[in-house]
């Protein structure tokens, strides 16, 4: 692999869906990760695209939706996703450890981020890594009891 990487949109494609007050953005990041790989990223926009203006015609034609708009393509995306991690749920074998695992996990990560004040007394990296998203805590301790929790013997035949 040479030292300079190209992202011209034909393989691996990324597009960045930075927050409005986000400082961040996809090609900082891309740029730090390679700058400690020791590499370069190099991001090129096709000369018919970046020539024609579309980038900020299309972000102009994104600002026209109304926020309640977005806000129900949000919604049911994320319903979407939420079904169908359930049902990812429901068709494993779930016996009593498993119960406990998915259980735990989700009131916990949820029980967090919605009561911050549990985490009050820890430093404020704390809060902001784990009070702000449900799914950093209920990954931590899924994979947590995963690892502490005894598997049930099967019997051999």
């Amino acid at each position: 692999m040479d030292e300079e990487t190209e992202a011209n949109g034909e393989t691996g494609e990324a597009y960045n869906l930075a927050g409005v007050e986000s400082d961040v953005t996809l090609a900082d990041l891309a740029s730090y990760i390679a700058q400690t790989a020791g590499t370069k990223v190099i991001f090129n926009i096709p000369d018919e695209i970046e020539s024609a203006g579309l980038i900020p015609k299309f972000s102009a034609i994104l600002t026209t939706i109304p926020q309640c708009v977005l806000g129900g393509a949000t919604v049911s995306v994320f319903s979407s996703i939420a079904m169908t991690g359930m049902k990812l749920v429901s068709s494993g074998d779930m016996n009593h450890r498993n119960t406990s695992i998915v259980g735990l996990a989700a009131a916990l990560g949820v029980g967090i981020s919605q009561v911050t004040e549990a985490l009050a007394q820890f430093p404020d990296w704390v809060t902001m890594v784990f009070a702000k998203s449900p799914v950093v805590v209920a990954t931590i301790v899924a994979v947590a009891l995963n690892v502490i929790l005894p598997k049930e013997k099967t019997e051999e035949k």
